[in-house]
């Protein structure tokens, strides 16, 4: 997989968490492990519950919540905000979750990854940059197609005018 170039690029991660500790450490271990891997346009905003995190406003590209929250739970929220931006990526996380059957709903919906916690800080910054990769690239096709649309659209009129 060709891997979009990483400095510049505008990434907005967006962390989920009901637990201010993980609010805390989450954030750094994150905007400390993907700067080491290029992400220099890096912007991690946190929210400390579903209802606040739909509150957010402006495109992001990744989501990394809890899946247990009090009021809107981390998988509610991921399909209410994939609904705003369909191409968002999200990573899953908890420890107090069902094992069987929350990392299948969240799978279901379109969720990446699923980690359990305790949180290993460099895993969870691996599968971050690997879903952060995935998007751009996502985005990039989404472009190109659009262009190449366009430009197939537009060669009848070039034909005509010749």
């Amino acid at each position: 997989m060709q891997q979009p170039e990483l400095a510049g690029l505008r990434t907005r991660v967006l962390v989920v968490d009901d637990e201010q500790m993980a609010l805390m450490v989450i954030p750094e271990a994150l905007e400390e492990g993907l700067e080491e891997l290029g992400w220099t346009d890096l912007v991690i905003d946190t929210a400390d519950s579903g209802e606040a995190a739909l509150a957010t406003e402006g495109e992001i590209d990744l989501l990394v919540t809890d899946v247990v929250m009090p009021g809107i739970d981390g998988i509610e929220t991921f399909a209410q905000l994939k609904e705003r931006w369909p191409d968002m990526a999200c990573v899953v996380m908890t420890a107090q979750a069902p094992e069987h059957s929350t990392p299948i709903r969240a799978l279901r919906l379109g969720a990446a990854d699923y980690v359990s916690k305790p949180i290993n800080p460099e895993y969870l910054v691996q599968t971050c940059h690997r879903q952060l990769v995935v998007h751009h690239l996502r985005r990039q096709v989404t472009r190109n197609k659009l262009l190449l649309e366009s430009i197939v659209e537009s060669v009848g009129d070039g034909v005509v005018a010749l």
